[in-house]
């Protein structure tokens, strides 16, 4: 047996003294996608608060056997989904996986210097990627910064945001394009069928939306959450006829204006627009905005377009 499992005691009741090198943890009771998960102690915690729903486990010092490689290979996906069949419960958001079942657990165990290789690799790549992902947090912290300083703070003229702005809505009579897309606030747009697990898009696609390259679109009903984006991965595609297309006019750069949505200012107004039939006069009417350095250009004193028309329905 290459390791031993043991209960872990409930938080209210005891302090664990756990040894790094030569234990480590499996969550006997999670949802279907965290059962079994496995996690190894690669430092001291001399006063550790565990949950009941842990097990530890105890790695063998008779067998041969490196304690690093065998969780990497209990957190591998083959393992993982094995390990989330075998759990048992009637709860479908909630399993639990018995003991017997996980000791019974074959696995194919190579000598053990290339288990110590094989660990060394793969711990290899995931302090890379742990560097990579603190550099990452670090560049979004400091361009969160730079957009403040640049876009919110800085002391240019400030303009209505309407003017700048023109409604768009090209349908898609003779079924032009069949891409049928979405717009998240994660991702901005995406193919619809990767956004839903079923098509939910009608088959006639000839009252859609037609959105081309360059050009911005949001959801009424979910602008709130941020649901707005410009669409720069695709020539063009087609929307419901529910979402909202407009293009930013020349007075107006249309990558200042794509920056100025990541700002605080324009997350403060879209999460106070409402979400609803209204949404989408209220909040691209109102808003005021610096306008882009060196512009010079002056926006038609018009009604503006985004405030013509009710929202389509589906």
């Amino acid at each position: 047996m290459l390791m031993k499992v043991s209960e872990c005691q409930p938080t209210t009741s005891r302090v664990s003294q756990v040894q790094s090198e030569k234990v480590g943890f499996i969550s006997r009771s999670n949802t279907p996608e965290l059962v079994g998960l496995c996690a190894y102690v690669s430092i001291d915690h001399p006063n550790l608060f565990l949950p009941d729903t842990l097990w530890q486990m105890e790695f063998s010092e008779e067998k041969e056997s490196d304690p690093r490689w065998l969780a990497y290979l209990l957190n591998s996906p083959a393992y993982r989904a094995h390990l989330s069949r075998i759990a048992s419960g009637t709860s479908a958001n909630m399993k639990k996986l018995q003991k017997p079942s996980l000791l019974r657990l074959t696995i194919r165990v190579p000598p053990l210097p290339e288990q110590r290789k094989i660990a060394e690799i793969l711990q290899t790549w995931d302090e890379a990627i742990e560097q990579l992902e603190t550099e990452t947090t670090l560049k979004e912290t400091a361009h969160s910064g730079h957009v403040k300083r640049l876009i919110h703070d800085a002391q240019y003229s400030r303009q209505r945001l309407r003017p700048h702005l023109q409604h768009v809505s090209n349908r898609n009579a003779g079924q032009k394009t069949e891409r049928v897309l979405s717009v998240t606030n994660s991702a901005g747009f995406v193919l619809a069928e990767d956004q839903f697990a079923h098509r939910i898009a009608s088959a006639d696609l000839s009252n859609y939306k037609i959105v081309q390259r360059g050009q911005y679109a949001y959801n009424p009903a979910r602008i709130n959450v941020g649901s707005i984006a410009r669409l720069d991965r695709w020539t063009d595609g087609v929307l419901s006829p529910m979402y909202v297309v407009f293009q930013v006019r020349p007075s107006l750069d249309s990558d200042f204006f794509y920056h100025w949505l990541s700002s605080a200012e324009a997350h403060q107004r879209i999460r106070l627009a409402r979400p609803g039939k209204r949404a989408r006069n209220r909040e691209f009417r109102r808003p005021r905005f610096a306008s882009a350095p060196g512009s010079t250009s002056r926006p038609p004193a018009s009604r503006g377009p985004l405030s013509e028309r009710k929202p389509a329905r589906n």
